[in-house]
């Protein structure tokens, strides 16, 4: 449905917002304060019959009128929603120590617990492919029409909201029970470092002998090339470097 037709389906007898010149107001334009704009400007070459028609009928009573372009913006739009609250600037990751959700502005994952009962809720969860507001994940993704009889476990769900929705929630007898933990950088690099080690150990395995002394023997020349071309100092730290590495490996 076009903008245009919301004022019918409510039975408005005045339409305050009429045509505007979409395609005049660039930057030259701004401060413009003159006689109405060629109606090329008001694109009446996308309209449809109808409304074309009306548009005609109204450049016709607009003849000898000014056409002041800030007065026409300030008509239709006398409000900016200057002094609410947005984020700004690259979002900070907050993963521990979370605090006060009442703290908090911007968007949270958690897992929440329904309340039993209310007539209105509040969170949306994608459940079967539609959005629905549910207080019972087993109930919205089975479709149970019958009344619910499932724990605390089976009715909560994890999701992703605005904190202004959880905090809503919360006044209405939500719960939330905890947020998601994202696994630690030291875990998931020791992981990947038992991967490598694993798959390189596979590939030495399937090796055949004269496979493994040929790579062998790269290994030895490359090691060699290496140390004639460092210096006394740098082979010292680089000593110095390996040994440390040990030490905390065997200290984890």
């Amino acid at each position: 449905m076009s903008l245009s037709k919301i004022p019918g389906c409510f039975e408005f007898s005045e339409l305050k917002k009429s045509f505007f010149p979409h395609l005049f107001n660039s930057k030259e334009n701004q401060s413009y304060a003159g006689p109405f704009p060629d109606p090329k400007y008001f694109n009446p070459d996308d309209m449809s019959a109808a409304a074309r028609a009306a548009f005609l009928e109204w450049q016709k009573g607009q003849e000898g009128k000014v056409f002041n372009f800030q007065d026409e913006m300030l008509s239709y739009c006398r409000y900016v929603n200057k002094y609410c609250r947005y984020p700004v600037g690259h979002p900070k990751i907050i993963t521990d120590q979370f605090g006060d959700l009442n703290d908090h502005f911007g968007i949270i994952k958690c897992k929440i617990l329904p309340p039993r009962g209310l007539y209105l809720p509040v969170l949306p969860l994608r459940s079967n492919g539609k959005l629905m507001f549910p207080l019972c994940r087993i109930c919205s993704e089975e479709l149970i029409q019958s009344p619910c009889r499932h724990g605390d476990d089976e009715r909560s769900f994890i999701g992703t909201w605005v904190t202004e929705e959880v905090k809503l929630a919360i006044q209405k007898g939500y719960q939330m029970l905890k947020m998601p933990q994202p696994p630690r950088k030291k875990k998931c690099l020791r992981i990947k470092q038992q991967q490598d080690r694993e798959s390189v150990q596979r590939r030495r395995e399937a090796e055949s002998p004269e496979e493994r002394e040929s790579r062998q023997r790269e290994n030895r020349e490359r090691e060699q090339r290496r140390r004639e071309a460092e210096s006394t100092p740098e082979r010292e730290t680089r000593q110095k470097e390996k040994q440390d590495r040990k030490r905390t490996e065997k200290e984890k």
